[in-house]
């Protein structure tokens, strides 16, 4: 993809979504801080979906990026709480997103 974008400037872009969905020691926790140190939790038990969080976090990432390179405006404030979050395909598996659930409390070291 990153040769691809080298080739093509003019029509496609790359960006690294690591920053976003990487803990500060490089891992690829399901639970992440926000933008106020709060832990939220971004990924599905599998540890590659996403949570609804998770989405947020990189949905974020790419608006950003496509805005900064003049081929979107920015995003509204205010899509992040929207009624997406209870797609049916966030709770598959059942209750993977469920920070009230024991099996998805954040870690003790978090």
């Amino acid at each position: 993809m990153q040769t691809t974008a080298r080739q093509h400037r003019a029509v496609a872009a790359y960006a690294d979504p690591a920053s976003v969905l990487r803990a500060a020691n490089g891992s690829a926790p399901r639970w992440l801080a926000d933008s106020a140190g709060r832990l939220v939790l971004a990924r599905k038990p599998d540890g590659w979906h996403f949570c609804p969080d998770g989405a947020v976090r990189m949905a974020q990432f790419t608006a950003a990026q496509v805005a900064r390179l003049g081929w979107s405006p920015a995003a509204q404030s205010g899509w992040e709480e929207g009624a997406w979050r209870n797609d049916h395909r966030y709770n598959d598996p059942p209750g993977g997103c469920d920070i009230a659930l024991p099996q998805n409390a954040p870690p003790e070291n978090a």
